[in-house]
């Protein structure tokens, strides 16, 4: 048994990027993109808007509200590549090569819109309220939970998956 036991600070967490939400962006992208590659978010939000699209039991029982979300999941999607493309060049700034690579890992983007990210976010901003998106992504969320179809999905990342997404949605 250790007897050089640290005293213990309660109701204390280590760094979170929630609490740090402004205060060091590149750090929290990269954060973000270390911990879910590109093409893993890619592949999560096409996974998460089909299975929201599947149940019947969602917030997307209407016509009109999919048509919704299949146009904010096009925006999102962009905004992800567009702010990994950001912390890609901002960490290989010195290296134009790998930067070039960089363009070609990106599927939504069009060339005006991997030569200029920010203009992603700023169509992003203008055409989503905060808490409309905000509200589109707990939506999202929630169909995900509810789905009981036979497409599986592995929930163990999904709390984390959504923090990470509302973090980027709050940035903009």
């Amino acid at each position: 048994m250790n007897n050089d036991k640290e005293e213990r600070v309660r109701f204390q967490k280590p760094y979170h990027y929630l609490v740090a939400r402004n205060k060091n962006v590149f750090h929290n992208l990269c954060a973000l993109f270390n911990n879910f590659q590109l093409a893993t978010c890619m592949a999560e939000l096409n996974h998460w808007q089909r299975l929201a699209l599947a149940n019947d039991k969602s917030a997307y029982d209407e016509a009109y509200l999919r048509e919704d979300l299949m146009d904010f999941m096009e925006a999102l999607l962009k905004l992800v590549e567009a702010f990994w493309l950001i912390s890609q060049r901002h960490i290989y700034k010195n290296k134009p090569k790998l930067r070039a690579a960089m363009d070609k890992e990106v599927q939504y983007l069009n060339e005006d819109e991997i030569a200029k990210p920010k203009k992603v976010i700023k169509y992003f901003c203008t055409t989503f309220k905060h808490s409309y998106s905000e509200i589109e992504l707990m939506d999202l969320l929630d169909a995900v939970i509810t789905y009981d179809g036979c497409k599986k999905l592995y929930k163990g990342n999904l709390v984390l998956f959504y923090q990470w997404m509302k973090w980027l949605i709050y940035g903009v």
